[in-house]
């Protein structure tokens, strides 16, 4: 007789990795400061959980772990490189499913995507640890990224290191947030890692990087930088150059297209299309920002036959913004945060456009009209048919700071290409409002705080902008959720700005 029994995986919740790759559990019990290395392959390993600010993955995960000692608490840095990876940081247990906890989320201490340093797709935690066994879980971005990776997680007992966008430099513990290659020095203005005795290279660059952390010059209001990146050709190997380039103006909101046949349609960015079919469409879905783990992740389905592409950077840098906190290119003004009062009409705080890098991340949808495989990422935005892209709440630099805020109700709305620069069947559908409670904090926050959600009816505000986008039922049953605070000095609560991007079909 056969029969199914729990595979024991290394590697796995079952069977973790010791931080350090050592024979035995690390105890975290320095006096002052302490980094430990580790290395592994997750191609070599298998999917069995996903990380709470990436729920979508199904790319195979390696854990690691460690004990801080009895009565102490550390502040942590901790990070992994190596290929685009999530970073989730949890306590006395890793796994999140299947637990009798009604709250099994409350275990997960701390998770980040894309975080700089490392940068290049690599991810850092920051924030507190105190006794007891935790665990390190190393995960893929999206489904088909696996492969090796470097860990270095450094524990002090005297603060949290401080390190947002800093390669070098001092971390305000006491310690570093990096060390330079040789032949290389820190640059004090921008902490980061320059070669020394550097040298502009301005040879037919107008504008732009310069290689040594400054500028060849900047741009006239109106031009913009085509060429702004000095990253070598990859093929050539020779240093681009640059030079400020004035691009046609369309006026998104009231169109004007040149050209257009009878049967053809004008779209929001000035061009002519033959039908709305060679348009996407992109809709924030609702049910996912209220069932997430953490607050601020939407869910844009694109019911349409057509990708969602772009030119790159390098061809239309007025449509571009390079995130030097993430290391790569963001389209502009991609998404708009509003946080209003309860009743939903008055402004508490405007959390402004932001600026996101879209790529494939899962399918959503199969069907033979479906990619198999990805096709987009930062380096060549877009989304396919039938897949979306997913922003998760832990990426670093963008949050809405709700600091000087009052505890209370609150209404979030959500709005996605609010400029209308690229266009799509529809944009009645772009906008989403949820209800949120900000819970009373009084102290440091190094947790996730758990904020309350509900739908948001549209008849609760009857002069909404877009009432065709704020469609769900009446406010029922809340739902707990949870918001990451983002710590600088003393208590700092952040929503972070988060998303999901679907292309569906109809």
């Amino acid at each position: 007789m056969y029969s199914c029994v729990m595979g024991v995986a290394s590697g796995s919740c079952t069977d973790p990795f010791n931080l350090g790759n050592g024979d035995v559990v690390p105890v975290i019990n320095a006096s002052e400061r302490v980094t430990i290395t580790s290395f592994g392959d997750t191609s070599q390993s298998i999917h069995f959980d996903t990380p709470s600010c990436n729920t979508l993955t199904s790319s195979p995960e390696v854990v690691f772990t460690f004990e801080v000692a009895v009565g102490v608490r550390y502040g942590y840095d901790i990070r992994v490189a190596g290929y685009d990876t999530v970073l989730q940081l949890m306590k006395g247990t890793c796994e999140s499913k299947g637990l009798p906890d009604e709250h099994p989320e409350d275990h997960i201490v701390n998770c980040n995507d894309d975080g700089t340093p490392p940068g290049d797709m690599g991810s850092r935690i920051t924030g507190e640890v105190d006794e007891g066994i935790d665990f390190l879980m190393v995960d893929g971005y999206s489904t088909t990224d696996s492969g090796q990776f470097d860990l270095s997680a450094t524990f002090v007992n005297n603060g949290i290191p401080l390190c947002d966008g800093n390669f070098c430099g001092p971390d305000g513990c006491g310690g570093s947030c990096g060390s330079c290659a040789e032949n290389e020095e820190c640059h004090v203005s921008y902490n980061r890692c320059f070669p020394a005795n550097c040298q502009p290279q301005c040879k037919d660059r107008e504008c732009g990087e310069d290689g040594c952390g400054g500028s060849c010059g900047t741009c006239n209001d109106g031009l913009f930088c085509l060429g702004a990146s000095i990253a070598p050709d990859k093929i050539t190997g020779s240093i681009p150059m640059s030079s400020c380039e004035k691009f046609e103006i369309c006026d998104h909101m009231n169109p004007v297209c040149e050209g257009c046949g009878n049967s053809q349609i004008c779209a929001s960015d000035c061009q002519c299309y033959d039908s709305l079919e060679n348009l996407g469409d992109l809709v924030i879905v609702v049910e996912h920002m209220l069932e997430e783990t953490f607050l601020q992740d939407v869910m844009i389905p694109e019911s349409s036959k057509a990708d969602i592409s772009f030119p790159e950077p390098k061809e239309r840098p007025d449509l571009f913004e390079y995130g030097p906190c993430h290391q790569h290119y963001h389209f502009r003004n991609f998404a708009e945060y509003t946080l209003f009062q309860s009743d939903g009409k008055k402004v508490a705080l405007h959390g402004g456009k932001y600026a996101y890098c879209m790529e494939d991340t899962a399918r959503h949808f199969d069907g033979v009209n479906v990619a198999c495989d990805k096709k987009y990422d930062c380096g060549f935005q877009g989304i396919q048919k039938g897949w979306l892209d997913r922003y998760g709440w832990s990426l670093d630099c963008f949050w809405i700071d709700v600091t000087d805020l009052d505890a209370g109700d609150y209404v979030l709305e959500v709005q996605v290409n609010p400029g209308r620069v690229f266009p799509e069947i529809s944009f009645d559908n772009n906008v989403v409002r949820i209800h949120v409670t900000i819970p009373k904090v009084s102290g440091r926050v190094s947790h996730p705080l758990k904020l309350l959600t509900s739908r948001f009816n549209a008849s609760d505000v009857q002069e909404a902008n877009n009432p065709n986008a704020l469609q769900g039922a009446p406010i029922g049953s809340a739902v707990e959720s949870s918001a990451f605070p983002h710590k600088h000095n003393g208590a700092l609560i952040a929503c972070i700005l988060s998303f999901l991007l679907n292309l569906s079909l109809e």
